[in-house]
């Protein structure tokens, strides 16, 4: 009978525990529920910062971006426009030395 009214006892002992358990576990989920609600409403505005922050870079990058390309870009026609100035007064050069040289030979005969 002792046997009996033990196994009772700790029968009962067990379903308070699981009881108190429970009771614990349910007030930690909705204060977790809570909390991350609270959480996530303090969050927002800081996403939006974030956000803003980030589109603000980007923009501020691709407008460096597109000033260097710019001034490569006139570098480059710059660099063309020497380019076909020098061509033009080689082949003026080259026309002055043949002119010469026919000026040259015609005085030789």
């Amino acid at each position: 009978m002792l046997f009996v009214r033990r196994y009772r006892d700790m029968k009962r002992i067990k379903a308070r525990l699981v009881a108190r358990l429970l009771g614990i576990l349910l007030l930690l989920t909705s204060a977790s529920l809570i909390f991350s609600n609270a959480v996530a409403a303090q969050m927002q505005p800081w996403n939006q910062q974030e956000q803003m922050r980030q589109m603000y870079e980007r923009q501020q990058r691709l407008q460096q971006e597109w000033a260097s390309k710019s001034a490569n870009r006139q570098q480059l026609l710059q660099w063309q426009q020497q380019q076909q100035a020098r061509q033009a007064a080689e082949r003026q050069q080259m026309l002055l030395l043949q002119q010469q040289e026919r000026l040259r030979r015609g005085y030789q005969r």
